[in-house]
């Protein structure tokens, strides 16, 4: 197995890797459906808090929102455009 090479980031650069859909998966979210984060925050909102927390303890010092399915246009197609500032501010 070779090694991958790494270099040292310049000061005040993060280097950023979301996987919160994989990692709400993992934690038994579904994330087939379109609006699978907006979904994990109606139906689980403790798993999208505890993937967050998870994230902090493996030393995260930039964590993402969980908005991907969370824009206006989408919760107007689902038609659940008045959660809209909710969902956002839970992500």
């Amino acid at each position: 197995m070779t090694s991958i090479p790494t270099a040292p980031l310049p000061t005040g650069v993060l280097l950023m890797d979301g996987g919160m859909g994989q990692e709400l998966a993992r934690h038994g979210c579904d994330n087939a459906a379109p609006l699978w984060s907006a979904r994990a925050l109606i139906d689980n909102p403790d798993t999208v808090l505890r993937v967050h927390r998870d994230y902090i303890a493996a030393g995260a010092k930039l964590l993402l929102t969980n908005t991907y399915a969370t824009t206006r246009m989408r919760l107007w197609e689902a038609g659940i455009i008045d959660r809209l500032s909710e969902l956002n501010v839970l992500a």
